[in-house]
């Protein structure tokens, strides 16, 4: 046989092998198919968790995700997205419930390219649900999360904005500057929080910006703002805002602000009490703030709001002298706690309590903080102790500091031997009373 002749033969042989191979690579494919669908349906037998309903299932992927109190971001190593890569069953389930990603924390800058892309496939899982949305950093936001943000705006039920310096590089000084783009529209918001973390702080230069944000917020409920500096010294003159009157608002809190060494002058945020009217407010908190008296008190006439809940940390007398005189207004509060740096500066309450015992008939608990005891006016806290009692009332107490080191004993400003009796009459008729620091109840020694 001629060496062609061989050669002819020996790929002809080849040939057929090859065709061989790929028919037993087609069976062997099938039998691999085969297998794991049988493996499959085993695992499904024996896994007790494939055997709940799937709401059941969607119930505890739910709550394992909420296990790491953490507010999810998009990471494939972390919940919910590392439920897509255990199996095939774990990963319908995580796709099957939209409750699983119907909440994201995101940073202002992305972090890669393929980060904005995951939190657009991540809010599109969540489908027509309500959205919990958290942005982290600088609020100068890249033009790309102002995209994402605006393409789900309508679904976003609750906003928070929060600077955390601790994980990006931020801007100084760091301005708050949160636009929508056109046509964006925050309809369905309920919920708005802007913080800043431990000793951080938001400014913003221009007192309309947030005003025309909450104009976007018609169903806006509850508003909270801590540590927001109102800062116009670099900024151009712009109109006075229009008043706002948020008909749904009913919970609002402001508070914390920390000391900056910026001159020229500022204020905190609650300079939006000037322009803003919330007639169903509830539940008012202004922690720290030095609000002038007559912004709360105009604020409170035009709103007059069924208030019942009021957490009062002023700075300066006078916002208590001058709540006093709104006391007529709040006829449904239920729940009233003042912090005065000086105990004497809680004297305007115990007299307006004490000549008008008709006002606040509906409180429930009060509770009084000062740093100390030192000038507290015990005749006048009598006088309110005797005059003052709503048959509501279910706790009173007053709590102070102890004084640190042998500088001074509060021993020797303890009440007269008059209002210890009033207060163990008080406790006596029901009223859970406490009257000292919060580590002890003095009523107990007398």
């Amino acid at each position: 046989m001629s060496r062609a002749s061989q050669v002819a033969a020996l790929q002809i042989q080849i040939d057929g092998l090859l065709s061989a191979i790929e028919v037993q690579k087609d069976v062997l494919q099938g039998l691999m198919s085969q297998h794991k669908e049988a493996q499959r349906k085993m695992n499904f037998f024996l896994d007790p968790m494939a055997q709940l309903p799937l709401e059941i299932q969607s119930m505890i992927f739910v709550f394992a995700r909420q296990l790491g109190f953490e507010i999810p971001e998009p990471n494939p190593r972390s919940p919910p997205m590392v439920f897509l890569s255990v199996c095939r069953m774990w990963r319908d389930i995580a796709l099957s419930t939209p409750a699983l990603w119907s909440e994201i924390q995101l940073d202002s800058l992305p972090r890669g390219s393929n980060y904005l892309e995951l939190g657009n496939i991540w809010l599109t899982r969540a489908r027509a649900l309500p959205l919990s949305v958290t942005l982290n950093g600088s609020l100068r936001l890249d033009r790309s999360v102002e995209n994402l943000i605006a393409r789900f705006s309508h679904q976003i039920e609750d906003l928070t904005l929060e600077r955390a310096p601790k994980r990006l590089n931020d801007f100084w000084p760091p301005y708050v500057q949160f636009e929508l783009k056109q046509g964006a529209s925050l309809s369905s918001l309920k919920t708005l929080s802007i913080k800043a973390e431990d000793e951080e702080e938001f400014y913003f230069e221009y007192r309309g910006e947030w005003l025309d944000m909450l104009r976007g917020a018609p169903e806006l409920s509850s508003l909270s703002m801590q540590n927001m500096i109102y800062s116009d010294e670099w900024a151009e003159p712009k109109p006075e805002p229009q008043p706002l009157t948020l008909a749904s608002l009913h919970t609002l809190h402001l508070g914390k602000p920390h000391e900056h060494t910026l001159t020229g002058t500022h204020q905190n945020s609650s300079v939006i009490l000037e322009y803003l009217t919330l007639p169903a407010l509830r539940v008012l908190s202004l922690s720290c703030l030095d609000i002038a008296d007559e912004t709360l008190v105009s604020f409170l006439e035009r709103s007059s709001p069924p208030l019942e809940s009021l957490h009062l940390t002023p700075r300066s007398r006078w916002v208590v002298a001058g709540l006093c005189n709104c006391l007529r207004f709040m006829s449904t509060l239920i729940d009233l706690q003042l912090s005065a740096p000086a105990s004497w500066q809680l004297s305007p309450v115990f007299t307006a309590l004490a000549t008008s015992p008709d006002v606040l008939p509906n409180l429930r608990t009060m509770t009084l903080w000062m740093s100390s005891l030192m000038f507290l006016d015990y005749e006048k806290l009598s006088r309110m102790l005797d005059m003052w009692r709503p048959a509501s009332l279910v706790s009173f107490r007053l709590h102070f500091t102890p004084y640190c080191g042998a500088a001074h004993d509060y021993t020797a400003d303890l009440p007269t031997e008059q209002v210890r009796s009033q207060l163990r009459d008080l406790a006596a008729s029901g009223v859970n009373v406490h009257f000292g620091p919060m580590s002890e109840n003095l009523l107990a020694r007398w």
